[in-house]
């Protein structure tokens, strides 16, 4: 198996556990009242479906890095003698530090509970009131932080490819308002534009690779 194959693998990869672990991370936060955090986490069935966010989380870490390894391997022979290669990889791999964090943030209370003898299942108010604060934190590292990173991460690779003609001209120029539209990243919308993005070009890696016939 070529890297271009195992790269749109992991892309295609990546899209789906990133967009499953959002949906089972529907944590208590700010909105949410002390009482209402604590009945979340009292029952069993909440907090299972957290830790399995996190474990989710973790798969889409581990596919995007294969997914980055080859999209950046790709820049570098298509342009040797470009920085937007390691800017690439930098962007990507700050962006992956980030999305990780936002999983701690979001299943540390959860992993609390299932794992410490101390608590045995039940939640206090001091531990719904940080789990809260943690949902807070874990919000502004994924909607704010982690899309400034991965705009950069999106124009370094359409800069690349205008110049090199590795995507095609749609995505290659279309990838430059998905980088604008990210900076937006606190309405949230933007990151699923984001995994449209990974998505398109995961699937132009393994037209290369049967483009090349290998």
């Amino acid at each position: 198996m070529t890297a271009l194959r195992v790269g749109g693998i992991a892309g295609l990869g990546f899209v789906l556990a990133f967009f499953a672990g959002l949906v089972l991370t529907d944590v208590p936060d700010a909105s949410n009242t002390t009482a209402e955090a604590l009945g979340f986490y009292a029952e069993g069935g909440n907090r299972v479906k957290t830790v399995l966010a996190g474990y989710l989380f973790g798969v889409a870490a581990l596919c995007f890095v294969g997914f980055l390894a080859a999209l950046v391997a790709t820049m570098r022979e298509a342009g040797p003698r470009s920085l937007l290669p390691t800017a690439a990889a930098v962007a990507g791999g700050v962006f992956v530090g980030l999305y990780l964090a936002a999983g701690a943030a979001f299943v540390a209370p959860a992993a609390t509970l299932a794992l410490d003898p101390e608590h045995s299942g039940k939640a206090t108010s001091d531990l719904a009131d940080l789990a809260r604060g943690l949902a807070i934190l874990g919000d502004w590292l994924l909607l704010m932080f982690g899309p400034f990173a991965a705009a950069a991460l999106v124009a370094s690779t359409s800069l690349a490819a205008i110049r090199t003609g590795i995507l095609r001209p749609w995505l290659a120029w279309g990838g430059l308002g998905i980088a604008a539209t990210l900076l937006a990243g606190v309405l949230f919308f933007p990151l699923f534009v984001f995994l449209l993005w990974a998505a398109a070009v995961s699937v132009s890696l393994l037209r290369m690779e049967e483009a090349s016939g290998l």
